[in-house]
């Protein structure tokens, strides 16, 4: 089974997880997010739906610090949930956007 020989080498550390967030509570990325891409007649950015949190709670929105930091959060949870396939990534990089599977596709046929 193990070799008591093997000599592990030095392998990079995972990265820590970045503290909590102080805006969110568990979970309220994903209800935000579900909801924005629900309504939406068209794939969104990470950066439209990061709005939405910033006014609903009275934050600056013009304190790039907040509103960058809201951006990554989402734009992390998005990639994450890319994975159950709920979700879809249109494009790469700065422009990426995001449409929940069906919902676009069922809005762009019935017009």
């Amino acid at each position: 089974m193990l070799n008591p020989a093997f000599e592990a080498k030095g392998g990079k550390p995972k990265r820590p997880a970045p503290p909590r967030s102080t805006y969110f509570a568990m979970g309220e990325i994903t209800k935000r997010y579900r909801d924005a891409l629900r309504v939406a007649d068209s794939p969104v950015s990470a950066a439209e739906v990061a709005l939405r949190p910033m006014v609903d709670k009275g934050l600056d929105l013009t304190d790039q610090k907040i509103r960058s930091d809201m951006i990554s959060r989402i734009n992390q949870t998005l990639h994450r949930l890319t994975k159950d396939e709920s979700i879809r990534r249109v494009g790469y990089g700065l422009g990426v956007r995001w449409d929940i599977l069906g919902i676009v596709n069922k809005k762009l046929a019935e017009h």
